[in-house]
């Protein structure tokens, strides 16, 4: 009987050991966590061509010549902007009018040089689906 005693004793304790050593185990190894999506696969925007030197300078220089014919140029608050296929700036600008007040988004196309914004000239549309519609 004092040998059963004695074995129930170091298998509680083996045991105690064993659970102990898996949950500090566990604290330290890696699973098999899916990534999260992020990591997982890349996006779309992954694919795309990243901006570099020149597609900076043309976002600024774009930003300059929209600035130039707006009636309150401090007051633009530029959104998306790319450089299509074309090589064209294309974006949008959102600034006050001459009520002072905000008179929505308008697109524009720029070359960096002169820009052509949404509204300011009739010739908008067919510049916007030549340069800026992929």
């Amino acid at each position: 009987m004092n040998m059963i005693k004695r074995f129930l004793k170091i298998s509680l304790f083996v045991f105690i050991a064993v659970v102990v050593l898996v949950v500090v185990g566990s604290k330290f190894t890696t699973t098999n966590k899916p990534l999260p999506a992020a990591e997982a696969a890349p996006s779309k925007a992954a694919n795309q061509p990243k901006p570099n030197r020149i597609d900076t300078m043309l976002q600024v220089k774009s930003e300059r010549s929209v600035k130039s014919q707006l009636k309150d140029p401090d007051s633009a608050k530029f959104g998306a902007f790319y450089v299509s296929t074309s090589g064209a700036g294309c974006g949008v600008v959102n600034a006050k009018n001459s009520f002072g007040g905000y008179s929505g988004e308008k697109r524009f196309v720029s070359d960096g040089k002169i820009a052509i914004i949404e509204d300011s000239d009739t010739s908008f549309k067919e510049a916007w689906k030549k340069f800026c519609a992929n």
